[in-house]
């Protein structure tokens, strides 16, 4: 299946940052989201972009791709439900999915979280 990926383009519309779920990775482009959109309505590539993009979607294929132990459903519910600010602390995480405080979370899972926390932060932002 295609990867999933979110456009976020600089504040002149030029640049655009390539975000990519299957590779994990990011990347520039000199040339705009889509040329024509952009030329004539400002902000159009972006709104088809965002409308186009499914945070759930891209959870669960990072989930997939990273390998992640857990029950990727009880884990959308869990993180989803936490506010962003909350998701960068490890206690909080434990608590929603019933951690003990002595337990580590996998390296897996902190990746898994850490992007999901990235990707929500920047819908909000775009």
């Amino acid at each position: 299946s295609k990867p999933l990926e979110f456009h976020a383009p600089d504040r002149d519309g030029e640049r655009q940052a390539v975000f990519t779920a299957a590779s994990g990775s990011s990347s520039s482009s000199s040339q705009p989201a889509n040329s024509q959109a952009a030329a004539s309505q400002p902000g159009m590539a972006l709104a088809e972009d965002q409308a186009n993009f499914s945070l759930r979607e891209f959870f669960l294929q990072k989930a997939s791709e990273l390998r992640v132990q857990l029950d990727v459903e009880v884990l959308w519910a869990a993180l989803s439900g936490i506010e962003a600010e909350e998701l960068d602390n490890q206690e909080v995480i434990k608590m929603w999915l019933g951690f003990s405080e002595e337990e580590k979370l996998s390296a897996e899972l902190t990746l898994l979280v850490a992007e999901f926390r990235q990707a929500r932060c920047l819908l909000n932002f775009s």
